[in-house]
């Protein structure tokens, strides 16, 4: 059982509990590991240089899907409004102990004071800025949602399951992917070098796995990796912001360039399979986004263009290169690299208007409040991200 260290001494009794029907029904919990939980906000540490060892490891079977329950909001608090025959009784009782923790220590009423969806709905010119800045499924819905009064209680539940679950696929990489919520798994805060969710599929049992990661330099708190953060999105899907991510993931964007044709930048979450990625370009990893092109109308669309910083360089000038080239075979050396210098420079001056519009109706509807400065916080981050790229290549 691991050592909780709690100012909270209901939270610490419900730790403690959720921590032994976990191990009862068949986790591994580090015996070194200690939780602390103090103002309401619980991390994850440990006691000696255990760094190589497994931090956690939870069947597949003790997982949450999320479409297995729903939850409310009653009298502020969370409530189990509904479970899934499909959810067993273990699982039943991990969830109703999680709840009673958040409950305890105030989650929903954090996560409300600090999600900017719930913060700035009744701003749109603000949040349509937002939205356009990302895609994908949750962007569609919030598109929906987020201006109707109707719907805050159920677009508080909706933001803050976002802000607590992973999604991957249960007992069979074969399966297809779902919303998972993670018991004490995600106690751990975020790091860019946390450890990652690993799967480990196995025939009679599957685990989710999470090794000992402490990137701190001086610091036993154990990190996990929720996904590639930069600031922006960091703030919008967990209410932080993220200021060691190695690049910012560039706003959407079309861009024509004579002689070359059309690209459609886009702003997706998407991962691209090894084998999907040129020989020559492998070592980009997620760096190289997923491509569509049509040769015939010089149409070349991209799910995502990350502008990096020292750790790789020159990772969007080669991403930018291979499309120029898968557009226009036949270009010219020198014409190829006028291009990527004209498709770049329209990409960073795009993403620094973005940043510097944003903080601008942020602090004229927000003056001195905490949301203006994580705002700034983010402008600052991010501006500061794009001057070092154009620095890199000044000599």
């Amino acid at each position: 059982m691991p050592n909780v260290i709690s100012d909270n001494p209901k939270a610490k009794s419900l730790i403690e509990g959720l921590c032994g029907a976990l191990k009862d029904a068949g986790s591994f919990i580090n015996p070194h590991v200690q939780i602390r939980l103090e103002n309401n906000q619980i991390s994850v540490f440990t006691t000696e240089d255990v760094r190589s060892e497994h931090l956690f490891r939870i069947p597949h079977d003790l997982l949450i899907p999320c479409e297995y329950f729903d939850l409310d909001i009653e009298n502020g608090a969370l409530v189990i409004a509904h479970c899934d025959e499909r959810l067993d009784q273990t699982r039943q009782h991990i969830l109703e102990i999680m709840v009673a923790l958040f409950n305890e220590i105030q989650k929903l009423q954090s996560h409300i004071e600090t999600c900017p969806w719930l913060k700035m709905k009744d701003h749109p010119d603000i949040t349509d800025m937002l939205l356009a800045a990302r895609e994908g499924p949750e962007v569609d819905l919030l598109k929906k949602t987020l201006n109707d009064p109707e719907f805050f209680d159920e677009l508080a539940v909706f933001t803050f399951l976002k802000s607590r679950i992973a999604g991957f696929s249960l007992h069979t990489s074969k399966n297809k992917p779902q919303e998972i919520l993670m018991p004490v798994v995600e106690f751990l805060n975020h790091h860019p070098q946390g450890a990652h969710y690993n799967n480990l599929y196995h025939e009679k049992q599957s685990f989710l796995d999470i090794q000992i990661a402490t990137p701190i330099d001086g610091s036993a708190e154990c990190f996990a990796c929720y996904d590639r953060l930069d600031a922006l999105d960091s703030f919008l899907h967990y209410g932080f912001v993220e200021t060691d991510a190695p690049y910012i993931k560039s706003i959407p964007m079309s861009i024509d360039v004579e002689g070359i044709g059309h690209i459609d930048i886009r702003s997706f979450s998407a991962h691209t399979e090894p084998q999907d990625i040129p020989e020559e370009l492998k070592d980009l990893g997620f760096y190289f986004p997923r491509i569509l092109v049509d040769h015939d109308k010089k149409y070349a669309q991209v799910s995502h263009l990350y502008i990096p910083q020292k750790k790789a360089p020159f990772s969007l000038r080669r991403v930018l290169k291979f499309l120029v080239e898968l557009l226009n075979p036949n270009i010219s050396e020198t014409d190829c690299r006028f291009a990527i210098c004209k498709i770049e420079e329209s990409l960073l001056q795009k993403n620094e208007n973005y940043y510097n519009t944003l903080k601008s109706k942020v602090e004229s509807a927000f003056k001195n409040t905490s949301m203006s400065g994580a705002f700034s916080l983010i402008h600052t981050i991010q501006t500061k991200k794009i001057l070092n790229y154009r620095n890199f290549f000044k000599h």
